[in-house]
């Protein structure tokens, strides 16, 4: 199969959602990527269950070139009144990028489904079944048909439980994370690593006072697929450096 460019594959995945527009629109608006078009090479994923909102924003595909961190927005006053919650979110999400030891410019970060909505729970069963069975079956194998990652960071249980079913991952290890019952887990075949962690706008694991949490988030990244990963990631971008 002949390499696919970057922006050859962004317009076969916006073809594909514009295909299936008319069943799963929310009138809401799509998001597709919350990172540029080059990410879609980068070997750090971000996956959520798909973009919140209860109100029209203007379709996003892709964000300007150099943009990476997909909750940047909410430094933006206007974002933030919008929503408030989004700052906090923020915060934990440049925390776990710190103790992963990652940058956003190594990551591509989209969601699991495109189509905005303000609660997924609160859409029709009927439309969350069609919105995970496009993901499952059209968008997502055409992505990886194309594209590997290294690393795949799922928030929430939704998202992970698909993404692994597309990647065959059945050995899932589970890890406290200093929360209540609150947990992370991983699974790993050797090439593709998938974290799920909790949902951080509602569980903070990241940025705590004190000691909280420390150990057992130690524990967990000391986890022998994610250790491996974020060698195989530090490795290549510690060459990358040297060779610029």
């Amino acid at each position: 199969m002949a390499p696919v460019s970057n922006v050859e594959l962004l317009m076969e995945l916006r073809r594909l959602v514009g295909r299936v527009r008319p069943r799963l629109d929310t009138g809401q608006g799509v998001k597709m990527l919350y990172s540029d078009i080059a990410s879609l090479s980068n070997p750090v994923w971000t996956v959520g269950l798909n973009p919140g909102g209860s109100h029209m924003e203007r379709d996003q595909w892709y964000r300007e070139d150099g943009a990476h961190d997909y909750r940047d927005g909410y430094l933006d006053p206007a974002t933030r009144a919008l929503r408030p919650g989004g700052l906090k979110l923020r915060v934990q999400l440049a925390g776990m990028m710190k103790w992963l030891g990652l940058d956003w410019s190594d990551t591509l970060s989209l969601n699991l489904v495109p189509f905005r909505c303000a609660s997924w729970n609160g859409q029709p069963a009927p439309w969350r079944s069609a919105a995970i069975a496009f993901a499952e079956r059209e968008f997502w194998p055409l992505l990886l048909t194309h594209r590997r990652p290294r690393l795949v960071v799922c928030f929430g249980n939704d998202a992970a439980k698909t993404i692994r079913r597309l990647f065959g991952h059945a050995a899932v290890r589970s890890f406290a994370v200093g929360w209540g019952n609150v947990t992370a887990d991983v699974s790993g075949d050797g090439s593709t690593t998938i974290l799920r962690v909790p949902h951080l706008s509602t569980f903070g694991i990241f940025v705590r006072p004190g000691a909280a949490g420390k150990a057992e988030l130690a524990i967990l990244r000391a986890d022998r697929s994610l250790q491996s990963a974020l060698e195989a990631l530090h490795s290549t971008s510690d060459s990358q450096r040297a060779e610029g």
